[in-house]
């Protein structure tokens, strides 16, 4: 089992917390990749592409390339 924080923003205390409590209880099944939230992939599914095909240099896309490595 591995566990993705998805649509995740580091910004708040709350989810800082979480990553923490997360990290605590299932330590290495975390994965250290983050997808951050962006406004990138709802336009690439209204698109019906690939975030990677819609905006490549995006953060998202870099976060998806950083999952599959």
């Amino acid at each position: 089992m591995r566990l993705l924080l998805s649509n995740y923003d580091l910004r708040s205390r709350y989810a800082r917390t979480l990553r923490d409590e997360l990290k605590d209880e299932y330590g290495e099944a975390l994965l250290e990749t983050i997808i951050h939230p962006t406004v990138r992939i709802r336009e690439a599914a209204d698109l019906g592409i690939p975030v990677l095909e819609h905006d490549p240099s995006s953060r998202v896309a870099r976060d998806f390339t950083d999952l599959a490595r």
